[in-house]
């Protein structure tokens, strides 16, 4: 019995000693875990971290600012101790939704081809607008620059693509912006009828949910010499030869004439142009044309303002005096006729007026300035040639002069340099000398200058000559001092470094050279922007690591915001971010796509 108490004794001592080895090893093994992982964490800078053992199994706590770095921890904590059974009850700040722009498309259509930019709502409306395009207008080459991230449309989107796409058809030179309810499209338009021809199919498109604006130009060109000519062949068939006119309203004006008196042409049988007479050419036309229907057979001409009328055919005298007479009265004042008359109608030969010897039109175009028309002589021509070159080089000047007969009116040559130098104020447009008259009309920069410039010619103009203006403002002008709405101010910042690009020395935040202009742009830009901010985002394309290149993206975001501010433009107005790779607008896996993710793009903060 002794000895099985002893036993047990020692038995128990030899327990409570393996317990207690036990324990201490236990102990230490956790204190290693929790120096391994430790050092770990701290190795990558996470100090958030708070770490509990017991036994094999190791607790992690705390707060994570990102998923990414609560990510890291607990993959660290894994391979730092990989004997353990790590337990997560770690939390993350989440990262807030990616920030989608407001859906917006642009087309613009050129000599090029077609050029799409913006931002689609997916791939699919995306596909959309191309297949449309490519069908409509087979062949047009397509240059799609655009993104897939913006917002999706809401349930009253519908029409927009379809007018875009007729409008990127349709109109020359095109440019169209298509945001959710609305598109704009502005171009170039050859005439009332085709302006016409555009706004109604365009309009049947819009339904109840779209706002359509239609801003549609003509671009003028300079005619000399400025001609309406009619043939009426023996048959009576009237016979378009040539014909100009002065502005799209008048246009329309000579084309209802026309379809008057059934008179056979081109589809557009007098286009618009510089280099008319100031007043009266439409009445002239119909007073030529009245009398040529009194003729068997003739052919009305009429040259700026001459008019001459010819019989031919069965034509005799008795037929062509009474026309003659009629035109002659009918003709508006400064117009002259000239026609055959038999000597015995001396009479009513002197009634009719005597054609103009003398008359100028000075045009002012983007590239120079013509001069057309009939001066008193050689010496009078060369004069006008070389004071229009003092005013707006050699180069510039087009001078088509003939020499008229008989001596220049009083203040002839005095009224030409008057004129010419209130064309020289004018964006384009036009100016007319005629004896005793001294006429402009064109587009002016501002209200202020177009008031000088008729000042100008009141006061400058000789004695005896009066003076008219028809003057109109450029408001594209006047509107690119506007303060412009920040979002309106961000569409026009992209616009332009679209066409001009931020470059930057390869792998790097240093901007090469050529950047400095369109940093310069920017900066008038950014001046006019008014109500919020803009962020200038960099974007990368997928090449390098992704810590990599967001660090590539932020640098060059942030050049670019200094380059500005070395500009002047205030820092509340701007600030930057880095994306990485994170928005593509193109697949990376070509060069071409991967030129267009590296970029910088401006997005307008409210």
């Amino acid at each position: 019995m002794r000895r099985i108490l002893i036993f047990s004794v020692v038995l128990a001592a030899v327990g409570f000693g393996c317990l207690l080895i036990g324990e201490r090893g236990a102990r230490s093994l956790e204190r290693l875990m929790l120096d391994r992982v430790g050092n770990g964490l701290a190795a990558i800078g996470i100090d958030w971290a708070e770490l509990h053992a017991d036994g094999l199994r190791l607790d992690l706590r705390g707060h994570a600012p990102d998923i990414y770095a609560h990510d890291l921890a607990l993959e660290t904590a894994r391979a730092t101790a990989p004997y353990a059974k790590v337990i997560d009850h770690s939390t993350a700040t989440l990262a807030p939704p990616i920030r989608r722009d407001p859906l917006r498309i642009e087309l613009l259509r050129d000599s090029d081809g077609l050029t799409l930019t913006g931002r689609f709502a997916g791939e699919a409306m995306r596909g959309r607008l191309i297949a449309s395009l490519t069908a409509a207008s087979p062949g047009l080459a397509i240059h799609d620059l655009t993104g897939v991230n913006a917002e999706r449309p809401g349930s009253g989107w519908g029409p927009e693509l379809d007018i875009a796409v007729a409008a990127a058809v349709m109109v020359p030179n095109a440019y169209v912006t298509v945001e959710p309810g609305a598109v704009r499209v502005e171009g170039l338009a050859r005439g009332a009828s085709q302006r016409q021809e555009i706004g109604d199919t365009l309009m049947a498109l819009v339904g109840e949910t779209v706002r359509l604006t239609l801003e549609l130009h003509e671009p003028l060109r300079v005619v000399t010499p400025f001609v309406f000519s009619v043939n009426k062949e023996v048959s009576g068939a009237f016979r378009l030869e040539l014909c100009s006119s002065r502005d799209s309203e008048e246009e329309a004006e000579i084309e209802a004439l026309l379809n008057r008196f059934q008179v056979a042409g081109p589809a557009r049988r007098c286009p618009a142009a510089l280099g008319g007479p100031g007043t009266g050419w439409a009445a002239a036309a119909e007073a030529g044309l009245n009398a040529l229907a009194r003729l068997p057979a003739g052919r009305f001409r009429l040259e700026y303002r001459t008019a001459q009328l010819t019989g031919s055919g069965p034509t005799g005298a008795q037929d062509l005096e009474p026309a003659l007479a009629a035109l002659a009265s009918a003709l508006p004042p400064g117009y002259g006729l000239i026609g055959a008359l038999p000597d015995a109608n001396a009479a009513m030969a002197a009634a009719v007026p005597a054609p103009q010897r003398h008359w100028i039109t000075i045009g002012r175009l983007q590239e120079g300035v013509v001069l057309a028309g009939t001066v008193s002589g050689e010496a009078a021509a060369r004069m006008l040639e070389a004071y229009a070159a003092a005013r707006f080089g050699g180069n510039a000047v087009h001078a088509m002069l003939s020499a008229g007969s008989g001596g220049a009116p009083p203040g002839w040559n005095v009224a030409a340099m008057v004129a010419l130098d209130a064309v020289a104020g004018l964006i384009h447009g036009e100016a007319e000398v005629t004896p005793g008259r001294i006429g402009i009309r064109g587009l002016a920069a501002t209200p202020a200058q177009a008031a000088r410039l008729h000042r100008l010619l009141e006061g400058e103009a000789p004695e005896g000559y009066a003076v008219t203006s028809e003057l109109s403002i450029d408001l594209p002008a006047q509107v690119a001092e506007v303060p412009l709405g920040i979002r309106r101010c961000a569409t026009l910042l992209g616009q332009m470094v679209k066409d001009d690009p931020i470059t930057f020395a390869p792998g790097s935040a240093v901007l090469e050279g050529r950047s400095n202009r369109v940093l310069d742009r920017l900066a008038t830009l950014l001046r006019r922007c008014e109500s919020g901010s803009i962020e200038i985002g960099g974007h990368t394309d997928s090449q390098g690591s992704d810590s990599l290149n967001l660090r590539l993206s932020t640098a060059r975001a942030e050049a670019v915001l200094d380059g500005l501010l070395e500009r002047g433009v205030p820092l509340a107005r701007m600030s930057a971010r880095g994306y990485g790779d994170a928005m593509p607008v193109a697949e990376n896996s070509t060069e071409a796509g991967r030129a267009l993710n590296r970029r910088i793009e401006f997005v307008a903060i409210e």
